[in-house]
């Protein structure tokens, strides 16, 4: 499991548990689709509360997930965001923890920027 798995996996449980009856749904390409953290909240019917508009899709070429919504519904989640950024929006702390934790594993600086401009490890 690679270090951006791990943080994904931690905040899939939040994604789920923050709209009632919201789920989290992972289709066999490797994205991962789950109610928008940043918009789900505003929307008027519960069924669009519901609705799993956002998702990380998964890199070919490394190991890297972009964050996108399809109801841009909010200043966050207009533009598809790497996975650190997403992150650093969503989780300031957890960021901070995951960017240390990719400091001790290598995972950045110098011939790592690539991966991380994608939101990836390499």
């Amino acid at each position: 499991m690679t270090i951006n798995e791990k943080y994904i996996e931690l905040l899939l449980p939040h994604f789920a548990a923050a709209v009632k009856g919201g789920e989290v749904v992972r289709k066999p390409n490797g994205s991962i689709n789950f109610p928008c953290p940043f918009c789900s909240q505003y929307r008027k019917n519960d069924s669009k509360k519901k609705q799993r508009c956002a998702a990380f899709l998964p890199h070919k070429q490394s190991f890297g997930y972009t964050f996108t919504c399809r109801n841009h519904g909010t200043s966050e989640c207009i533009n598809n965001m790497s996975f650190p950024n997403f992150l650093k929006t969503y989780n300031p702390s957890l960021y901070k923890q995951y960017h240390l934790e990719r400091e001790v594993a290598g995972t950045t600086g110098k011939g790592h920027n690539i991966g991380s401009y994608f939101g990836g490890d390499k």
